[in-house]
């Protein structure tokens, strides 16, 4: 849908649209639509994954654990074939502790299910990097229903950019920030202003703009940047 609402159905200008297309056509009601037809959606599409994941031997699973918008608990699984990924279950862990051991016993007991038992088709597990998910790769890795996969474990930190939102979140960085935007909202506001900016613009003083974000970043005092760019020649 696109993201608009089932009652969009409704509008007079998408019940204006089918009066066009067919008179005679009279538009399902919001209810039908995410009852009915969305179950019957949802039933076809579970199904077509199903046949493509039982389709592929070779699987590669993805998981990780968190809160949703909802701060309810949840466990997620991932499951990539050689070629798609496929979001196949996410589950509210309720009191359930995170501790690895829980984990494992989880996971072990859905990929069960997955796999119908033919443990070889496990090719990887990709997952966090923190202590409990490490202390996770050992348990998995000692399941005497994986040794004959002889699955690979994958690194992935899944929150790399929750880590930028942290970095730029820190007192030095957020006063470089702050500098940045100032300039950018100062030409979003002057149009004029901003043309001449774009017209005017070359590849040097792009490189000059990055070299001093980054030694900013790196903590060179102010007044060293400007007398580099004071005796930086432009051509």
């Amino acid at each position: 849908m696109n993201n608009f609402p089932f009652n969009v159905t409704q509008s007079p200008y998408f019940l204006a649209l089918f009066q066009k297309i067919s008179p005679a056509y009279k538009p399902r009601s919001p209810y039908i639509l995410h009852t009915t037809l969305l179950d019957q959606t949802y039933l076809q599409v579970k199904d077509d994954v199903e046949k493509v994941i039982q389709s592929s031997y070779y699987l590669n699973i993805i998981t990780d654990e968190g809160k949703n918008e909802s701060k309810d608990r949840i466990i997620n699984i991932s499951v990539n074939n050689y070629r798609s990924t496929f979001y196949y279950s996410s589950e509210n862990a309720g009191s359930m502790s995170f501790t690895a051991e829980n984990l494992a016993s989880w996971l072990m007991t859905k990929l069960g299910v997955l796999v119908k038992g033919d443990w070889k088709r496990i090719n990887s597990f990709a997952t966090d990097t923190y202590c409990t998910i490490l202390l996770l790769w050992q348990i998995l890795a000692a399941d005497q229903r994986l040794q004959l996969s002889k699955a690979l474990f994958v690194p992935c930190d899944f929150h790399g950019l929750q880590l930028i939102k942290d970095v730029l979140g820190l007192s030095h960085y957020k006063v470089i920030q702050s500098q940045i935007m100032l300039v950018i909202n100062t030409f979003r506001r002057s149009p004029l202003q901003l043309s001449i900016l774009c017209k005017k613009r070359k590849p040097v003083m792009e490189k000059l703009v990055l070299w001093f974000l980054l030694l900013s970043l790196a903590g060179v005092p102010k007044h060293a940047l400007l007398n580099g760019f004071t005796r930086t020649k432009m051509p």
